[in-house]
């Protein structure tokens, strides 16, 4: 089953469970970071691992949640819907 989270303690407790860290996609051009926030589980090359604290940053920058399914290391990053 699926759920949405944006409470930062659910997500690190997540991410720990999986062992997944929390990243940004490198530029392949440049080889600097973008702000595309991903999970990585360490084997992908066009990561870089940021720390939590940059992470959440960008991630309420931007405005993010994440969906999650439990017992899987699935997520995706996606916009908060608002209320207009």
């Amino acid at each position: 089953m699926s759920k949405t989270l944006t409470n930062h303690e659910e997500i690190k407790s997540w991410a720990k469970k999986n062992d997944m860290k929390p990243a940004t996609v490198r530029d392949e051009n440049e080889s600097v970071d973008t702000s595309l926030l991903r999970f990585t589980d360490g084997g992908e090359e066009n990561l870089h691992n940021i720390n939590w604290e940059h992470f959440f940053e960008l991630f309420e920058q931007n405005k993010l949640a994440v969906i999650v399914e439990d017992d899987s290391k699935f997520n995706k990053i996606i916009s908060r819907e608002t209320d207009a």
